[in-house]
């Protein structure tokens, strides 16, 4: 006898993927809370120097505004599209 298997049937339980869901959300967030300090400290400190030197790399990876600015993104980047992997649903066959 042939069982049926029905289009709703996953290998993963649902509470695993709403807390993967849940984990790249709050990684999410993570990432635009790093953001936001990094844009603020860089403001900051070019409204009390008046001038930011930015010639070589060497000046953009010792400055700790502009590596939280860019930490943050990748984290912003890499967690929205896990979010959407999590939330996309793949056509069925």
């Amino acid at each position: 006898m042939h069982r049926r298997i029905s289009n709703n049937f996953t290998y993963v339980s649902s509470c695993v993927k709403y807390m993967i869901f849940m984990l790249n959300f709050l990684f999410w967030l993570l990432g635009g809370l790093l953001i936001g300090v990094g844009f603020y400290a860089f403001v900051d400190k070019w409204q009390a120097t008046g001038w930011l030197k930015v010639d070589n790399f060497y000046d953009v990876i010792l400055n700790i505004s502009l590596v939280m600015i860019i930490a943050g993104g990748v984290v912003f980047v890499v967690s929205f599209a896990g979010c959407l992997g999590r939330c996309v649903r793949a056509p069925a066959s």
